[in-house]
This record gives structure tokens, sequence and C-alpha cells, in this order.
């Protein structure tokens, strides 16, 4: 008995490469959603902290010009 290779013809191969191109365009703007969104909770808590920095420095300038007027 002689074995020869099956030849063998998909006639899906578009149909395949289109769902495999708009699964990973999904997946690439879920990962980027999901980045994006960590990285502005840290940000926003960051900016927080960066202007109550600057808020209680400002004020210790006010309040440090004012006692100097008031001597």
């Amino acid at each position: 008995m002689l074995l020869t290779p099956e030849k063998y013809v998909n006639i899906f191969r578009k149909l395949n490469f289109c769902v495999t191109r708009s699964l990973s365009t999904q997946c690439k703007s879920c990962c980027f959603a999901f980045q994006k969104r960590r990285f502005c909770t840290v940000k926003a808590a960051l900016l927080h902290r960066k202007t109550a920095a600057f808020a209680t420095s400002n004020r210790n300038y006010y309040f440090l010009t004012e006692l100097s007027l008031q001597s």
C-alpha cells in the first residue's frame, strides 16, 4: 500500500485571516484601554499629592510674608 500525502484546499483561508486580524486588533485595544485606566488612576493620585504639596508651600509663604509685614 502506497501512502501519499493528502492535498487539500482551505476555502476558509481568507475568513480565518479576517477573524484573526479583528480579534488581535480588539485584544490590543482592550489591553491598551486597561493600561490607560491604570495609568490614569496612578497619575490622578500623584497629581493630588503634588497639588497638596504646592498648596502647603504657598500657604507657608503667604503666612511668612504676612508675619514679616506685621513685624
